[in-house]
C-alpha cells in the first residue's frame, strides 16, 4: 500500500476569507477580535480520502454559533466547492486530515458584526493505533452558555491538558459541583451497561453537544440523563468521542477501572 502524499507546512494551502492562497501567505490582522479576545467560533472535522464528513452537520453548528454570537455568515467563503478546491490543492485525496473552520467577530463591536476572518486549514491526520485512555477527574464550576459552544476562547480545556499530562493521565472528564458527569475537555462521553445500552449526559447540561455523538443518536437510542460520578462502576465500558478520534475507551477514572473492549455492540457513524 502507498503511503499517502502529505505536503509540508509551506506547500499547504489555506482558504481566508473565501480566496485559496499558501499558508504561508495567510495572516490576520492585530485587530481581529478572535485574535484579541477569542470572539469566534471554529469547528473541527475529518477529510477522508478526499471526502469532509459530515461537512453539512459542521456547517450548520457553525451558522448556529455565529448566529448566537451576532457574527454574520458569509456563505460563499464556506460553499462545498470551496471546500474541495482547498482539498485538491493540498493533495488531501487519499489517507486522513484534519479541517478546522474558523470564523472570527471582525474589529467591530457592535451586537451583530460581519465576519471579520474565515479560515479553513487543511493538515495530516495519521490514523493511530486505539490506546485505552487513563483519566483524571476534575470539577468545573458555573453554567457558561459558552461551554455549548466552540468558541476560539479555547483556553481552558488546553490548559487542563496540559497540567494533567505531566501526571500520566491521557485527558479529563470534567464534572460540575454537584458531581454530575459533563465531558472531556475535547469529547463527549458515553458509556455502555451489559445489555448493552447507552447511556450519555443530557445536551441540556452546559456541554458542546458533538457531531459524533449526535449521529450515534440518530441510529441508536441513548439514555440521556443527569448522571452523578457515582454512577460509573467498573462493569461499564465507558468512551470518549469525537469527529477525529471516533469512540476511545476508557479504561480508568482516577482509580476507578473499567471494563475494556475496544469493540462496540454497534455499528459506529
Amino acid at each position: 500500500m502507498s503511503t499517502p502524499f502529505h505536503p509540508s507546512a509551506d506547500e499547504r494551502h489555506v482558504l481566508l476569507n473565501g480566496r485559496l492562497i499558501p499558508q504561508c501567505e495567510a495572516s490576520v490582522p492585530i485587530d481581529d477580535r478572535g485574535f484579541l479576545y477569542g470572539d469566534g467560533v471554529f469547528t473541527t472535522l475529518k477529510v477522508v480520502n478526499g471526502e469532509p464528513i459530515w461537512f453539512e452537520d459542521h456547517i450548520s453548528r457553525l451558522k448556529r454559533q455565529c448566529a448566537y454570537f451576532g457574527i454574520g455568515w458569509p456563505e460563499e467563503w464556506f460553499s462545498p466547492e470551496q471546500i474541495y478546491k482547498l482539498i485538491h490543492a493540498n493533495r488531501a485525496l487519499t489517507g486522513t486530515w484534519k479541517m478546522r473552520i474558523t470564523l472570527s467577530a471582525g474589529d467591530q463591536e457592535t451586537l451583530i458584526r460581519p465576519c471579520g476572518t474565515g479560515l479553513v486549514t487543511l493538515s495530516p491526520y495519521p490514523l493511530q493505533t486505539v490506546t485505552p485512555l487513563k483519566i483524571t477527574r476534575r470539577h468545573r464550576t458555573g453554567d457558561s452558555p459558552l461551554y455549548r459552544h466552540k468558541t476560539l476562547a479555547y483556553l481552558y480545556p488546553l490548559w487542563v491538558r496540559r497540567e494533567i499530562t505531566p501526571r500520566g493521565s491521557d485527558d479529563c472528564l470534567l464534572v460540575n459541583e454537584k458531581e454530575m458527569i459533563l465531558e472531556g475537555t475535547y469529547s463527549n462521553i458515553f458509556w455502555i451497561d451489559k445489555d448493552n445500552h447507552l447511556f450519555s449526559p443530557t445536551p441540556e447540561l452546559p456541554i458542546l453537544e458533538g457531531i459524533w455523538i449526535k449521529k450515534l443518536a440518530e441510529r441508536y437510542p441513548i439514555h440521556w440523563g443527569y448522571f452523578p460520578f457515582e454512577t460509573l462502576r467498573s462493569e461499564l465500558r465507558v468512551f470518549f468521542c469525537n469527529c477525529l478520534t471516533g469512540a476511545v475507551p476508557i479504561r480508568s477514572i482516577d482509580k476507578m477501572t473499567f471494563r475494556v473492549d475496544p469493540s462496540l455492540p454497534f455499528k459506529t457513524p
